[in-house]
């Protein structure tokens, strides 16, 4: 299976399926577009019973800015139909095994998806945030169920409260299971995380024992994830303090130069 889409690129090999953002102009900031090719990407997988596993990776040495801003303010449909609720909605249901390959920066989704994922590497001197706060937001992808479980509540509401970009590959092991000795794999052009090691986890087992094993086990539970899903939907202003936020970003910025970038350095803690 292999397809090609604009800034997403979908590439079958073996038993493993690889969505790669790649928009690194824009920091592989995700549109419409891209999000309903990953979505399909998981639809995808989950219906053929030969692919063991799905890895995520982004393009130019990062993955992910998160949303791109200007694209997602142009949709004004429910939020049930916004296509990245569909894709949370869909990664919080898959059933294949889902990989992380993290590195330079993971803003937003880049650091939410970590927390659906079975497995994650993180490549040394990537930064976090979760400015959902700064938005007008609430958190997104059940991130305000699943953040607590990894790290306690007391950090998990710093990090969702305050806003504040954070690092370490120690940090992020907190946050989910990180494999910082395979992350370490860099290849010439700086894609961090993404190179052989974490594919070849995932290749050389049978798919159907693959997928049991991610199923199953409290390590990774999916109870009450949809739920949360649907509940932080509810309370999102997808008007309102919202726009009023990305006006002021937008006239800061001025037309057209709408994007959420890492701010500040992050702590070591």
């Amino acid at each position: 299976m292999q397809a090609q889409t604009p800034n997403a690129r979908i590439e079958r090999e073996g038993a493993v399926l690889c969505v790669t953002f790649d928009r690194p102009e824009k920091k592989n900031a995700l549109t419409g577009a891209m999000y309903l090719a990953a979505t399909q990407a998981l639809h995808d997988a989950d219906r053929d019973p030969s692919i063991g596993a799905i890895v995520f990776a982004g393009s130019g040495g990062m993955f992910t800015a998160g949303n791109d801003i200007a694209d997602f303010l142009e949709a004004r449909e429910e939020a049930e139909e916004f296509p990245a609720f569909t894709f949370i909605k869909t990664l919080a249901a898959c059933e294949t095994p889902l990989v992380a390959a993290i590195g330079g920066i993971a803003i937003g989704i880049g650091a939410t998806l970590m927390l659906h994922s079975d497995l994650v590497y993180v490549a040394p001197g990537t930064v976090f945030r979760l400015p959902f706060v700064d938005l007008g937001l609430v958190p997104e992808a059940a991130s305000s169920l699943l953040l607590p479980r990894r790290i306690g509540s007391v950090k998990a509401a710093e990090f969702l409260l305050l806003g504040d970009a954070f690092g370490t590959a120690a940090r992020a092991c907190q946050c989910h299971r990180s494999g910082e000795r395979a992350a370490r794999r860099r290849d010439r052009k700086g894609r961090a995380a993404r190179g052989k090691t974490p594919r070849g986890t995932c290749r050389h087992a049978p798919p159907h024992a693959q997928r049991c094993s991610g199923n199953s086990g409290e390590y990774h539970p999916k109870q009450n994830r949809s739920g949360e899903i649907n509940r932080e939907a509810m309370r999102d202003p997808i008007v309102g303090d919202m726009d009023e936020t990305m006006s002021i970003t937008q006239q800061n910025k001025g037309p057209g130069k709408c994007e959420i970038k890492a701010i500040g350095k992050a702590r070591h803690v």
